[in-house]
């Protein structure tokens, strides 16, 4: 029994050392899984927009006749609010390929 304890503990930690090298390896995916996180960035920008969107569809739905101004502003907004889902994916990019 103590026999059988022994051999499977000596072979868990031969398992064990083998393994361990290629862990932190870059073909394991570390890199993408890094840039899978960095495109968090890219929820709020989502969220911003589609609130905005909503916003503007009520606001021209009460005053159609604002519905110029309101689209300069939309887009003025949205063009701004998209800057941080494209710092995302730049990093993402980058955390990829270099």
């Amino acid at each position: 029994m103590i026999n059988s304890i022994v051999n499977f503990a000596t072979e868990v930690t031969t398992a064990a050392q083998n393994i361990a090298p290629t862990v932190a390896t870059s073909s394991m995916g570390a890199e993408k899984i890094g840039a899978g996180l960095a495109m968090i960035g890219v929820i709020g920008a989502g969220l911003g927009q589609g609130i905005a969107g909503a916003k503007a569809v009520e606001a021209v739905g009460r005053n159609p006749e604002a519905q110029k101004e309101i689209f300069k502003t939309l887009l003025f907004s949205s063009a701004i609010a998209e800057t941080s889902a494209i710092y995302a994916l730049v990093v993402a990019i980058l955390l990829i390929f270099i």
